[in-house]
C-alpha cells in the first residue's frame, strides 16, 4: 500500500499513486508541470518540486528489486549533491 496521498497536492503521481520523476513529469504537449519553476528539465529522479528526489518503492518505474534500487538511491545522492553544490 502506497502512502503518497498526503503529497498529492504538491507532487505528480501516476494512476496507481506512484510518484512521477524526471522525464515522466513532462506532459504530452512537452510542457513541464506548473509546479516546476526552473529553466532546466527535471533531473532523472527529481519530483515536480525543485530539489525533491525520490527513490524506492513509491517511485514510478520502481523495479521491485533490491540491488537496482540501491543503485538508484546512490544516484539520488549524487543528484542532490549536484543541486546543493551547483556542480
Amino acid at each position: 500500500m502506497l502512502r503518497t496521498d498526503r503529497l498529492a497536492e504538491i507532487i505528480q503521481r501516476d494512476a496507481n499513486g506512484f510518484i512521477l520523476t524526471g522525464s515522466d513529469l513532462i506532459l504530452n504537449d512537452h510542457q513541464r508541470p506548473e509546479s516546476w519553476t526552473l529553466d532546466r528539465q527535471p533531473m532523472f529522479l527529481e519530483a515536480a518540486i525543485r530539489d525533491l528526489f525520490v527513490a524506492g518503492d513509491v517511485r514510478h518505474g520502481f523495479t521491485k528489486r533490491v540491488a537496482p534500487e540501491v543503485g538508484v538511491g546512490s544516484i539520488d545522492i549524487q543528484l542532490m549533491h549536484q543541486c546543493v553544490l551547483g556542480a
